[in-house]
């Protein structure tokens, strides 16, 4: 049986429990592409990322 096995009131109390939750923080400005290398270089290994 998949979930939620056509209990759509689940989506219905998800919803409502989401905008219940505080406010999120603001997105951070888009980094430049500078800055976008440099925390790749810094952090490639770290996260496994190959920037090409």
């Amino acid at each position: 049986m998949r979930f939620p096995a056509r209990d759509f009131a689940t989506f219905v109390r998800y919803h409502r429990d989401l905008k219940r939750l505080s406010p999120r923080l603001p997105l951070p400005p888009p980094l430049a592409l500078g800055e976008l290398d440099e925390f790749l270089l810094d952090h490639a290994t770290e996260f496994e990322i190959e920037w090409t």
